[in-house]
């Protein structure tokens, strides 16, 4: 192989991604994908790929991960409930190294690194121990790249899934639908409003019909992991047997050299941008002292403002929170003091 000849093909469209470039068959005849040819391969023809993380590896991680979550959730209530929504934990990795681990595991960022050609950061984890049943969503809506595509999930099944206990769905082929802004959809963000994901359900699902897409289940072997382009149409199956858990951990990761905003949250690309500043997976807690704890008087001034804490511009503050669907005062106290985060924007 000519290295000179894959060095030149790679540069030439810098701002797409490798596997999505429209020299995807050049780049493979001249090695560029190198081992993760299938992977590669899998994600140009169906915007995700299966990988192989390892049985006997991933089931000493899934079972320490949900040793140390499952004082987290109430299990029980939620057996009992007919709520739709699920439990998740977000970025339950500050708390707990071995999630940390898990989503800066250096299989998973060689893959990435070499299927995208750009380096890879992990910026959030979420953590499930029951079925979702979200609406099928494009994560670009959330989280969007410019250059655009520069953005993945890794979703990791932390136990056998079983089709009764609401796998995963997806719609292979629908990364290749149009990134939607707000304002495709005929709403325009102003300060005052803060639109919910719903407004784009209608467009997605026309567009699926329109191009006449499969709508498929994954339900994975322990050891396996899913990745995702930032633009696959994806979401969770019915519950159908709620006494049945569905340990899973989303990694969602950003590329570097690349800015970040908020599509949902922006009048892209006329009006008011929502550029966000994503803290880096493992990155130290900012205004913190050497032994990495916030210093004693920052945390009582910070506690004494809590009289004045106003949830609404938490959330505009911190549009990942809102996304994620967690409560802000529980947010704060878990996650925003430790991370330095903004009250209002």
């Amino acid at each position: 192989m000519n290295n000179t000849c894959q060095t030149e093909l790679t540069s030439l469209l810098p701002d797409i991604p490798l596997f999505d470039s429209p020299l995807f068959p050049a780049l493979l005849d001249h090695g560029a994908f190198g081992a993760h040819v299938t992977t590669a391969q899998q994600l140009h023809d169906e915007g995700l790929a299966v990988i192989n993380l390892g049985e006997e590896r991933m089931k000493a991680c899934a079972q320490a991960i949900r040793t140390a979550l499952a004082d987290q959730f109430d299990l029980e209530t939620w057996k009992q409930s007919n709520t739709p929504a699920g439990l998740r934990i977000q970025d339950a990795w500050i708390d707990h190294e071995i999630i940390q681990k898990l989503a800066l595991d250096p299989q998973i960022l060689e893959i990435l690194r070499t299927v995208y050609g750009r380096e890879p950061f992990a910026f959030q984890t979420l953590n499930f121990p029951v079925g979702t049943q979200q609406h099928l969503h494009s994560d670009a809506i959330h989280f969007h790249s410019e250059p655009a595509g520069f953005m993945c999930g890794v979703w990791i099944p932390l136990e056998e899934i079983h089709p009764d206990s609401g796998p995963l769905l997806y719609v292979p082929g629908s990364h290749r639908l149009p990134y939607l802004q707000a304002h495709d959809v005929g709403h325009h963000t102003e300060s005052n409003q803060k639109p919910k994901q719903d407004i784009f359900h209608p467009a997605w699902l026309a567009m699926i019909e329109a191009q006449h897409l499969p709508l498929k289940t994954y339900t994975p072997k322990l050891g396996e992991a899913l990745i995702w382009s930032a633009n696959l149409l994806h979401g969770g199956s019915e519950v159908r047997d709620r006494s049945r858990t569905r340990w899973s951990q989303v990694t969602h990761y950003f590329f570097e050299n690349c800015r970040h905003y908020t599509p949902i949250h922006s009048d892209w690309p006329h009006g008011k941008i929502a550029w966000r500043s994503p803290r880096k997976v493992g990155q130290p807690l900012r205004d913190t002292d050497a032994s990495g704890t916030i210093p004693e008087a920052d945390t009582q001034t910070n506690l004494s403002k809590l009289n004045n804490f106003d949830p609404t511009l938490y959330l505009k503050a911190n549009p990942d929170v809102e996304a994620a669907g967690i409560n802000p005062y529980e947010h704060l106290i878990r996650y925003g003091l430790k991370e330095g985060r903004r009250w209002s924007p």
